[in-house]
């Protein structure tokens, strides 16, 4: 569960959403902290065309502002080429938060995916 501005939001129903937008592959929702210490959600997505990466971006924004309410929506929206697993195959969400000193890099351990995307 997060909490997202007083209010408890499951990141399952935030991945429905973005799992309903045609360009959108797969997609994680993992809760992060700001400068300030308050608690924002940031989806990960992971587009159908990789060549598009705006495209996957922009039908998520839409799914979102159309399936969520305000105050649900994920403050960032990340393109990766892919979800970062673990041994086992199930999704590595802790390889997706940021590391105490930057930017979230890809799971190959690179350097940033892409830049944030506010007010989604």
């Amino acid at each position: 569960m997060l909490l997202l501005g007083g209010y408890r939001i499951a990141p399952a129903e935030i991945e429905r959403v973005v799992r309903a937008a045609p360009e959108a592959a797969d997609c994680a929702v993992v809760g992060t902290t700001d400068r300030t210490g308050l608690e924002q959600a940031t989806v990960y997505v992971v587009p159908r065309d990789p060549a598009r990466p705006d495209e996957a971006r922009k039908a998520v924004r839409s799914a979102l502002r159309a399936g969520l309410a305000p105050y649900k929506r994920p403050s960032r929206i990340e393109v990766i080429d892919e979800l970062p697993v673990t041994a086992n195959g199930k999704l590595a969400r802790f390889r997706l938060r940021p590391g105490p000193g930057g930017p979230v890099s890809s799971p190959e351990g690179g350097g940033p995916v892409s830049s944030p995307e506010g007010g989604a």
